[in-house]
């Protein structure tokens, strides 16, 4: 299984690149300069054990990479936005409900 993460900014990047120094096949979505850098620089990560650049695929939306039915998706964002998100990338998961719209 392949983890596809969408977003790729501060928590997604960390996400994505932990999930593959665990040893996880992961691929990123990443748009407009910021996915180029992350494309070609890759991640860099600091933390009390030092740094660590991960590299990994990058493309500007899930077509480019062929996002299928075994892939797990890792999205950073409000239930709205990922579903805003989904209509533009083409991927139509169900609406998300309110929690208003829960009760009573």
């Amino acid at each position: 299984m392949r983890f596809v993460v969408f977003g790729t900014g501060a928590i997604g990047g960390v996400v994505g690149a932990r999930l593959a120094q665990g040893g996880h096949e992961v691929a990123l979505i990443a748009r407009g300069a910021h996915g180029d850098k992350v494309a070609v620089d890759g991640l860099r990560l600091v933390d009390v054990h030092g740094d660590s650049v991960v590299r990994l695929p990058v493309a500007p939306a899930p077509a480019a990479l062929d996002v299928g039915g075994d892939d797990a998706s890792c999205w950073r964002s409000s239930p709205r936005t990922r579903w805003r998100r989904s209509m533009r990338y083409g991927a139509r998961p169900p609406m998300p409900r309110s929690p208003a719209s829960r009760m009573g």
